[in-house]
């Protein structure tokens, strides 16, 4: 298997920040590519990550700001996929311009093979906004399904939001990580996050301020320690509210809670002990 920077990244990676050390053989990265809702802040991204293993690049949700921030590390037109734990706007709005890239491609005779989305079902006005032109295969995915996208594995279970969405959670068979999407505290993503290597969880919700189907800061530092996952990265920070804030209150239950920050590259490897 060729390492990332052997293969679509090689002319990509210069304006993403590496960590070092990670614990031993790492297998999947994770590349944050925006952290924000529900509007980019100046200089900022909506959620977006990239989560790959060798040839498999998963763009995992895509809001605003991510084709472009995408492209500083790696050509979309190496995506193996896109998924969307659900399909509101802040989730899935750059979508809107990607299919442009790709129905471009295939009308000038660069690519035959649409682009394929997994997504909940619903809303179905939402949904139906990603068809366009045939340039995206739209795969609806339910909770409890299991995909096998090149070399990493993917399992869904029920979040807990206004709208349908999808928590999941990603495998190698050397290193788990599992991502919230826009869920409240709930047994289906704790039983799906225990022992997790790295959970990638939505921070929305501080002391000061509230929005349904989304955690608490506080209750995310206690879900942690309770799942005993290895790592916790707290994302989806709301727009002009204070994120030291959020991290201290996440902090008061799991002091080694990590910010995400967009442009960096998580390596997500098992801990030694593990």
């Amino acid at each position: 298997m060729r390492s990332l920077e052997e293969n679509a990244f090689s002319e990509h990676n210069t304006s993403f920040e590496y960590e070092f050390p990670c614990w031993g053989e790492y297998a999947i990265e994770l590349r944050v590519l925006g952290r924000y809702s529900p509007y980019p802040p100046a200089k900022g991204a909506c959620v977006s990550y990239l989560v790959c293993r060798g040839d498999t690049l998963i763009l995992t949700e895509c809001g605003s700001g991510a084709v472009s921030r995408l492209q500083e590390v790696a050509d979309w037109r190496n995506l193996t996929c896109v998924i969307l734990s659900h399909l509101h706007a802040d989730h899935m709005s750059d979508m809107l311009v990607l299919r442009y890239a790709v129905h471009i491609d295939m009308r000038n005779g660069l690519r035959k093979q649409p682009l394929r989305v997994y997504c909940p079902q619903e809303p179905v006005a939402q949904r139906e906004l990603l068809d366009y032109k045939g340039a995206l295969e739209v795969v609806p995915v339910s909770a409890g399904e299991r995909l096998s996208l090149g070399d990493i594995d993917v399992e869904f279970c029920p979040a807990v939001h206004p709208i349908p969405c999808l928590s999941m959670k990603f495998s190698t068979g050397k290193s788990t990580l599992v991502y919230s999407g826009d869920t409240e505290p709930n047994s289906d993503l704790e039983s799906l996050a225990r022992d997790a290597d790295t959970l990638l969880c939505e921070a929305t919700c501080t002391s000061t301020y509230s929005a349904p189907g989304h955690f608490l800061c506080e209750e995310l530092g206690r879900f942690a320690k309770r799942a005993r996952v290895g790592r916790l990265i707290a994302t989806h920070f709301a727009t002009g509210e204070d994120v030291a804030q959020a991290m201290r209150e996440i902090r008061l239950h799991y002091p080694d809670a990590e910010e995400a920050q967009e442009r960096r590259v998580y390596k997500i490897s098992r801990k030694p002990d593990s």
